[in-house]
């Protein structure tokens, strides 16, 4: 079956996930029903909106997210959305990294070496195995295997930010809550940042994201 480009590719069970993910982020509630109508990301959307029911003009959650951060860190001057994070200071860059995504490992080289051991480890598996089901063919395809596997998340064009803009809007669906309780709902434009973050963080798509980006891959155009 052709795949879709456009869509999230999520596993099956993700999208429950994402609906109580959504149901946290925004405190709102989703039925059963309203959750099986839901395809694309304009879908989920519309149905944010709907519970939200927010003014149409309120604050700029995503600018107070930023001025909380500078002003947790005063240490460094003129900080602005645009600032590399190469640029900064690497108590500064862990302190950004593990408010917006704290998922992320720690920086330098340090933090890549158990990944690389366990890689090492898979490849050296597949190898093994390989060798043992179809001898010194199967000891290259096994391994060939395992990146064809990995290599497929890489594929999907997901990056790292670099610039302290980009971090906060990478994971502005962890900040969101707390502003929402301190600000308000926000602008429509702070929700659908809120939830394309909530959305690319339970996937590994980098592509650009739009009404029509379907949550699994085999659901092709969508409702505009």
């Amino acid at each position: 079956m052709a795949r879709n480009p456009n869509s999230f590719d999520l596993c099956d069970g993700d999208d429950v996930d994402l609906v109580k993910a959504t149901e946290q982020t925004f405190a709102i509630t989703i039925g059963d029903g309203e959750a099986g109508q839901v395809t694309t990301f304009g879908d989920l959307l519309d149905l944010v909106e709907r519970k939200v029911a927010a003014p149409g003009r309120g604050a700029c959650l995503l600018r107070h997210a930023f001025r909380d951060l500078r002003d947790r860190l005063p240490e460094v001057p003129r900080l602005r959305p645009s600032t590399r994070l190469d640029a900064l200071g690497e108590e500064a860059r862990d302190r950004i990294t593990r408010r917006f995504a704290p998922e992320t490992g720690p920086t330098g080289w340090g933090g890549y070496v158990p990944l690389a051991l366990a890689l090492g480890l898979l490849v050296w598996g597949f190898a093994g195995i390989g060798f043992s089901v179809a001898g010194a063919w199967g000891a290259v395809a096994g391994p060939a295997l395992f990146a064809a596997v990995i290599l497929r998340d890489f594929r999907s064009g997901r990056t790292a930010p670099e610039t302290v803009g980009e971090t906060i809007r990478a994971g502005f669906h962890l900040t969101y809550p707390d502003l929402r309780r301190r600000h308000g709902p926000g602008r429509p434009s702070d929700r659908r940042q809120a939830l394309e973050a909530l959305c690319r963080d339970h996937s590994a798509y980098g592509g650009p994201v739009d009404r029509d980006t379907t949550f699994f891959s085999h659901v092709f155009g969508g409702r505009s």
